[in-house]
């Protein structure tokens, strides 16, 4: 993985971050089918359900200039959400306590065909997830300026 854009996140990346990040192979091979560029690289946990039966999978976040992608690490699933369909992207917490540490950084994502807001934990470290999410927002934000221009995302899946 050495010399590219995959490698240099996962190098400059926190060691406990970097620990939580799985399926480096698959990160490569993934990155040498793609069109766009990877702006981020983070730990990443999806929330589903509703308060009653609400469910986390662990993953990895791979944020590109037009898409957001993220490894299931248990199962392999891999979902992809393509700028274009994303109505709006909001940061939650990331910041500091009033008695020391970090709130957890969560990023929302309100989809434009109306389905239910998905929640992402983003990273263990305050840094990095914070780094990350502002990454992701500047990617969507030049991704909607540009009319969803730029090289058409291939298909993920097939790697």
């Amino acid at each position: 993985m050495t010399g590219t854009r995959a490698a240099e996140f996962l190098r400059e990346m926190p060691p406990k971050e970097h620990r939580l990040v799985h399926g480096e192979d698959r990160l490569t091979r993934l990155e040498a089918n793609m069109r766009d560029q990877i702006v981020a690289i983070a730990r990443v946990v999806m929330f589903a359900g509703s308060a009653g039966s609400l469910s986390a999978t662990g993953g990895t976040l791979i944020a590109t200039s037009q898409r957001l992608i993220c490894l299931a690490r248990k199962t392999d699933a891999m979902t992809v959400i393509p700028y274009s369909d994303v109505e709006q992207l909001q940061v939650v917490g990331g910041t500091k306590k009033l008695f020391g540490g970090y709130e957890d950084v969560y990023l929302m994502i309100s989809k434009r065909q109306g389905a239910a807001p998905l929640r992402w934990g983003v990273g263990s470290d305050p840094h990095w997830a914070n780094r990350s999410v502002r990454a992701i927002l500047d990617a969507h934000q030049m991704c909607v300026l540009n009319g969803g221009a730029g090289a058409e995302p291939d298909d993920p899946s097939q790697s």
